[in-house]
């Protein structure tokens, strides 16, 4: 009886282990569609910039809290994913 207590025990703590570690790696390797649809809202950005001159090595992450016409160009979502990752928007192609 005191093998089965054991095993069960050591199912549970080894169960719990692994589904930690998938969530690390979920949440360090965002899915390209997240990729694509932030770098489209940064190149969104970057079209309507004023300032005439080469952004390209600019990180996405300055439009975090830009506003163009009463919406933000960054989702909150997006911007998060700049600020982890650091992209440029020469970078977003």
């Amino acid at each position: 009886m005191k093998a089965y207590f054991a095993l069960i025990i050591a199912l549970v703590v080894l169960s719990g282990c692994v589904s930690q570690q998938n969530q690390v790696s979920i949440q360090q390797s965002p899915t390209p569609d997240l990729k694509e649809e932030c770098c489209n809202e940064c190149k969104g950005g970057a079209s309507m910039d004023p300032r005439g001159m080469d952004i390209s090595g600019q990180p996405c992450s300055y439009y975090k809290d830009r506003v163009v016409n009463g919406k933000n160009i960054l989702t909150s979502e997006c911007a998060d994913y700049f600020e982890k990752t650091g992209l440029k928007i020469g970078e977003c192609g």
